[in-house]
């Protein structure tokens, strides 16, 4: 086999891979969507505690 036809070969495979885990991600979004399971929000956290500092201002915010 010639090193343009193996160059050929490889960047396919990796193709197929790459477009293989992108389905199966997109599989798993659909399902999840489908049976209406719910994970972890990423803004549920993300309160800030206010904080006076030592000369009487506000350090944060909620």
């Amino acid at each position: 086999m010639s090193v343009v036809a193996k160059v050929k070969k490889s960047v396919w495979n990796i193709g197929a891979a790459l477009f293989f885990i992108w389905f199966g991600f997109k599989a798993l979004g659909y399902g999840v969507d489908l049976l209406g399971i719910e994970g972890p929000s990423l803004c549920t956290y993300t309160n800030v505690v206010e904080i006076t500092s030592p000369n009487g201002e506000k350090m944060g915010h909620a």
